[in-house]
């Protein structure tokens, strides 16, 4: 023990009496405190917002990206001018992360308001964003042909196979027909296939 204090007397003596030796030996010691620290702040970026977003019929969808599964089943809500809504989260995608996908009973009326995400210690904050509207051609057979009849307007993108109802103009007495959304009409539909791109067509 003597011997170790002994050493240390000397070599602190010898930093003091070289400033450059010192300094260095400073230097040293505080690269060696950042490194160990390192790790923490890393973990602090363990939990990622990719959005939010409102979903028909069902409320607000908040996306978020875990890497570590100690991070997952944590407690998660949002609050909405002051108006706090618990997110029920699920995990959608797993591979060298995680990506939860969190449902939350909002209404889309509050579109416009800023919103604060809490998960676990994390905290985020965001603006949520309108709806955004998909517009999409609605053709049918008439008198004159195959042609667009109207605009089919929703909040999510379309997919093939999806049926709507719809009025045409043209027959005042029906109120609505049914059309499926397709890239163009595959079907001969009146001895005619047409097409027009994507859209929907009067499914016959």
């Amino acid at each position: 023990m003597k011997m170790i204090v002994a050493k240390w007397q000397e070599t602190c003596g010898a930093l003091m009496n070289n400033p450059w030796r010192l300094g260095f030996a400073v230097l040293m010691i505080c690269s060696l405190a950042l490194t160990s620290a390192t790790p923490a702040l890393a973990a602090e970026k363990d939990v990622q917002l990719l959005g939010a977003r409102f979903i028909v019929g069902k409320g607000l969808l908040v996306t978020l990206k875990i890497f570590d599964n100690a991070d997952l089943g944590l407690a998660a809500s949002v609050t909405i001018d002051g108006v706090q809504y618990d997110l029920d989260c699920r995990v959608a995608e797993e591979s060298s992360f995680y990506i939860l996908r969190c449902l939350a009973a909002v209404a889309k009326d509050l579109a416009g308001h800023e919103a604060t995400i809490y998960y676990g210690a994390e905290v985020f904050t965001l603006t949520l964003k309108e709806p955004r509207p998909w517009c999409y051609t609605v053709f049918d057979f008439g008198a004159a042909g195959w042609g667009p009849i109207g605009t089919q307007c929703q909040v999510r993108i379309a997919g093939i196979g999806d049926m709507i109802r719809f009025h045409n103009p043209e027959y005042p007495a029906v109120p609505f027909w049914n059309y499926r959304y397709d890239l163009d009409s595959h079907k001969a539909c009146n001895g005619h296939s047409p097409d027009f791109g994507d859209g929907y067509y009067f499914y016959c």
